[in-house]
């Protein structure tokens, strides 16, 4: 794995710590978990966001009614990791498959799946497909093409800087003090070896 940091982070013009400390702090640095499947996280605050932006606000207040773990205004609730998979076919099922695929997060870099154009692709779904058919190569060439792409490459500019607050804020969000992204990803830049 070590090489493939480096690769990436040459390829980035980033230490190669860096691209380490986000796969260790976004996926424990798993590119797949076993059984075909890869690192995945549903999200419901998004399925609700989602499902508002598609269906109107009154669809979306009854799917949140009907199946509050998987389509909730609040955020959260997303249990074990192990049962991803099953909230995902779930929100395929009973909500929509492109709103399911964009509300996940997918992979060793965790990309949410609105953000499919940046990464590479036409549709979150088409995105989620092409992670689970080649997890290595389509993981490192989507999270390349994301930093370069999203918010006009801000987020990888933060990180060649080694503006960790910057990169987190741009890469998770608003709640990245609450979760102490940047922080972790600090600790996780010592801990590269």
């Amino acid at each position: 794995m070590k090489e493939l940091y480096e690769n990436i982070g040459r390829a980035l013009q980033v230490p190669p710590a860096h691209i380490y400390a986000i796969a260790t702090v976004e996926s424990q640095g798993e590119f797949e978990i076993g059984g075909g499947k890869i690192t995945i996280l549903l999200e419901r605050h998004w399925v609700y966001k989602l499902s508002v932006r598609k269906f109107g606000r009154t669809r979306a207040n009854r799917f949140a009614k009907l199946y509050p773990d998987i389509c909730n205004r609040v955020s959260g609730g997303y249990g074990k990791y192990r049962d991803q998979y099953n909230r995902l076919a779930k929100t395929i099922k009973y909500v929509d498959k492109e709103v399911a695929h964009q509300a996940t997060s997918f992979g060793a870099y965790q990309i949410m799946g609105f953000n499919f154009k940046d990464a590479g692709y036409h549709s979150a779904t088409g995105m989620a497909k092409a992670y689970h058919d080649d997890p290595m190569v389509a993981q490192v060439e989507s999270f390349m093409m994301f930093l370069t792409n999203y918010k006009h490459g801000r987020a990888l500019t933060a990180l060649q800087r080694g503006d960790f607050h910057a990169f987190a804020k741009l890469y998770n969000g608003p709640t990245y003090k609450k979760n102490r992204y940047a922080v972790r990803i600090k600790a996780a830049v010592r801990n590269y070896a």
